[in-house]
């Protein structure tokens, strides 16, 4: 098997924006897996033992070695670390979320972000005016009072039953 070499493609300059925010630091390979890890884990729990069970492991979690240089960061680096990491969270979710409805979504988002050391609150609300009886409740995820995973105008429209948090992140 070759083995490459040479210069490595610059793919910040594809994340760059107007906003004149410095660039996140870099998620080492280990923390990823980690992370994958800890919400594949908390996906089978929701599916298998429920909500109770699961929103406890997301209390109890501990972050992985190398995030507690993501903990200090300044709220819009750690906003774009946050949104950069979206996707693996997401592709969890629908590989093992039976059915991935805001609250799985909201859920597996929380538990990958809070395993690489950002403090993601999961919010469980009801609609104030239910128009469907099928969707009075949603989720979100939120970090500095940042919506992550859905309009930012969301929690104006619902009333937050539940806000769930990684206690080792808040602890620090």
């Amino acid at each position: 098997m070759k083995r490459v070499t040479g210069k490595a493609i610059n793919w910040e300059i594809f994340f760059m924006d107007i906003d004149a925010v410095p660039p996140p630091p870099a998620v080492p390979l280990l923390l990823h897996c980690y992370a994958l890890r800890c919400t594949i884990r908390g996906l089978y729990l929701l599916r298998k033992k429920g909500w109770g069970v699961a929103s406890q492991y997301l209390r109890t979690l501990r972050p992985g070695r190398g995030a507690n240089e993501h903990t200090t960061l300044p709220v819009p680096v750690a906003l774009r670390l946050a949104w950069r990491n979206v996707l693996p969270s997401q592709v969890l979710a629908h590989l093992f979320g039976s059915n991935a409805r805001c609250l799985v979504r909201s859920y597996a988002l929380a538990l990958y972000l809070s395993a690489i050391g950002l403090p993601v609150t999961l919010m469980v609300a009801r609609e104030k005016l239910t128009i469907h009886a099928q969707y009075n409740f949603h989720a979100w995820s939120d970090l500095y009072g940042t919506v992550l995973n859905d309009s930012s105008e969301v929690p104006r429209g619902y009333t937050v039953l539940q806000r769930i948090v990684c206690q080792r992140l808040v602890e620090r």
